[in-house]
């Protein structure tokens, strides 16, 4: 349902974990046909073994996401 919600511009941002690729990946497509991006925490396009996604209603908007979530990574590797 968020994707949905995301595609028609109700809201920005979905970032979500412990899913099965299948069963998302025509969400995928909705998404990307509605002007946003789609893509595992990394950056990368979706595979079959992806099992965390994020998905932002723009590319700015994604651009901005990504630049905290590299942020908040960097964080859990300090000694």
């Amino acid at each position: 349902m968020q994707y949905h919600l995301l595609a028609s511009g109700r809201i920005d941002l979905v970032i979500e974990s412990d899913v099965n690729i299948l069963d998302i990946a025509a969400l995928c497509v909705i998404v990307r046909e509605a002007g946003g991006v789609f893509t595992d925490l990394q950056g990368n396009s979706p595979r079959l073994d992806v099992r965390s996604v994020m998905a932002a209603s723009s590319p700015a908007l994604y651009a901005e996401a990504r630049a905290m979530l590299e942020g908040i990574e960097a964080s859990f590797y300090l000694p």
